[in-house]
């Protein structure tokens, strides 16, 4: 998925390039609260949080997708876009 985000991040210009950094740096931030989550779980000590940390995760990958979605969708409607009909004598 890291990979993924970084090739469409490139591809897709500037917005999405941003919009995959603040991704990619919720998911580092997430991955390492899960980190310290894990030592816990190990220990069978309570983990009060834990689902929290794990929705942010899947769902800001989600919501990455969603707006990967829409950039296509508009990249496409801009290729196939229909020029402005002409006179007659143009």
């Amino acid at each position: 998925m890291v990979a993924a985000m970084c090739f469409v991040a490139f591809a897709l210009g500037r917005q999405l390039r941003i919009y995959s950094a603040a991704t990619l740096l919720t998911l580092l931030v997430s991955g390492m609260a899960l980190g310290q989550y894990a030592k816990l779980l190990a220990a069978h000590q309570p983990t009060p949080g834990l689902g929290s940390v794990e929705r942010i995760n899947l769902y800001v990958t989600l919501l990455w997708v969603a707006v990967l979605g829409v950039a296509l969708l508009r990249s496409r409607r801009d290729e196939n876009a229909v020029s402005e009909p002409r006179g007659l004598y143009e």
